[in-house]
């Protein structure tokens, strides 16, 4: 009879949709003492490091939480670092112009480009990391030779400077175009003598932040296994409720991002797809565009708006990110204080944007959580 129970339990659970299951209120803002009001909002500027900046949210967040630290200790950059070398071969292929050739793995590894949030908080848990305040002391100096406002802007030049190097041949984004569209105020040739005195001309990015990162003092607090969940969006659902109950923020990582960005040509209707090794997974069918892809965000609340529920998601793109087609958008005010639907005119630093469950749910494709 029990068993009878537990398998009846099982199917009603498995035929619940998304938008049959409660709606409970949970702004991880709101709470007392709220770990995420003193975490930057991080701006990676296109430099395809959104993953890094998710994952370093949920363990900044656990970790001054549980108040093992008092402030931000995981910079987003050494989660994309941690992430881009816990999986690169020993040997790798290396092509300049027309020859190529096997070598041992050095110089030559990959960029922070892309990348897992789930990877890279297993990392962090298990390797430590090197503290922030140490980390932007190491990269002050090719910072200022480069006249660099931002690490972001720093990181995008590295992989310019090396692309340019041994992949010239197929190579678009020149230091010229670079300085005139990405970093206008850089010092392209400052940053060039810079890394040629220290050895590191037309070495790729993760190779030089690993030079720059040796002998780091690192940190190694006890932290969990994380938590993901791939399945079901009422599984996905279940997995964000009992995080926000915990008061544990979910590093998020959606299909189609520019259904976040007001694309004009939306549809809510769900294909499925191949990747390269015949793996099926979920995309809209407006997922047509060079910039559709996979994007990494933090699901920081949940809350009714309208007779719909509604996921707080928190971005990568700066504090000034209002993102297109959100219901509203939570803000830090000019007085300093939190308000969870706030105008341009009140927000201090906008902290992120209401959307429909449904609507996130449908484009997840894996959520990731400490708690």
């Amino acid at each position: 009879m029990l068993r009878f129970f537990i398998l009846g339990c099982a199917v009603l659970f498995g035929s619940m949709s998304s938008a049959d299951y409660p709606c409970e209120q949970r702004d991880l803002y709101s709470v007392p003492n709220s770990a995420l009001r003193y975490l930057p909002v991080h701006d990676q500027d296109g430099a395809g490091i959104c993953y890094a900046g998710a994952a370093s949210t949920v363990a900044n967040a656990y970790l001054m939480k549980h108040l093992v630290f008092s402030s931000p200790v995981v910079h987003p950059l050494y989660a994309g670092f941690l992430e881009s070398r816990s999986y690169l071969p020993e040997y790798v292929q290396v092509t300049n112009g027309r020859s190529s050739r096997i070598e041992k793995r050095s110089d030559y590894d990959d960029t922070l480009n892309s990348g897992s949030t789930r990877n890279a908080l297993s990392q962090i848990s298990t390797e430590g990391f090197c503290g922030a305040a140490d980390l932007e002391l190491r990269l002050r100096d090719f910072k200022k030779a480069g006249n660099f406002k931002t690490t972001t802007e720093m990181l995008a030049y590295l992989d310019v400077a090396y692309r340019g190097v041994h992949e010239a041949h197929r190579h678009r984004l020149t230091r010229g175009r670079f300085k005139r569209e990405f970093a206008p105020d850089c010092n392209t040739k400052n940053a060039d003598t810079w890394l040629a005195i220290n050895n590191l001309a037309g070495v790729a990015q993760t190779e030089v932040l690993r030079r720059l990162f040796t002998n780091c003092v690192r940190f190694k607090p006890p932290i969990p296994e994380t938590k993901s969940t791939y399945g079901t969006d009422v599984q996905v659902a279940e997995h964000v409720r009992k995080s926000l109950n915990n008061a544990a923020p979910l590093a998020v990582s959606i299909n189609c991002f520019n259904s976040f960005s007001n694309h004009p040509g939306d549809d809510p209707t769900i294909s499925y797809v191949r990747d390269k090794r015949g793996t099926p997974y979920r995309r809209r069918k407006d997922c047509r565009h060079s910039s559709d892809g996979m994007h990494s965000l933090v699901i920081a609340g949940q809350k009714s708006i309208g007779g719909s529920c509604h996921y707080l998601l928190r971005n990568s793109w700066g504090a000034t990110w209002r993102g297109g087609g959100a219901s509203a958008c939570s803000c830090e005010t000019r007085s300093g204080q939190y308000k969870d639907d706030c105008t341009r005119k009140e927000a201090k630093t906008f902290l992120g944007c209401w959307y429909k469950r449904s609507e996130v749910l449908t484009n997840t494709n894996m959520v990731d959580s400490l708690e």
